[in-house]
């Protein structure tokens, strides 16, 4: 997922497409990002997806870092790496 433009900037906005479940609840899908023109008469949308409803949601980028959209396996957890990191260190004695 794109969280910078070529000349490095940061996004203004974040673009998601938004499902509804039964219940009513929307559920929000990262697909992309737009920047600002330096005018304020436009932006820059950058799409990973497009959504088959033709719905785009752009929000405001928060100050906050930014969050990937899917989240890494982490079933391994940290014993495996601990685990993995001192096998190498022994390989390189």
């Amino acid at each position: 997922m794109t969280d910078k433009n070529a000349t490095g900037k940061r996004p203004d906005f974040i673009a998601y497409n938004v499902n509804q479940d039964r219940q009513g609840k929307g559920h929000f899908s990262r697909i992309g990002a737009a920047w600002s023109h330096k005018d304020g008469q436009g932006m820059d949308i950058q799409l990973d997806a497009t959504p088959v409803s033709g719905r785009l949601t752009l929000r405001e980028l928060r100050t906050e870092k930014i969050q990937p959209t899917h989240k890494l396996n982490s079933s391994k957890g940290e014993g495996y790496l601990k685990q993995n990191r001192e096998s190498s260190d022994e390989h390189t004695r």
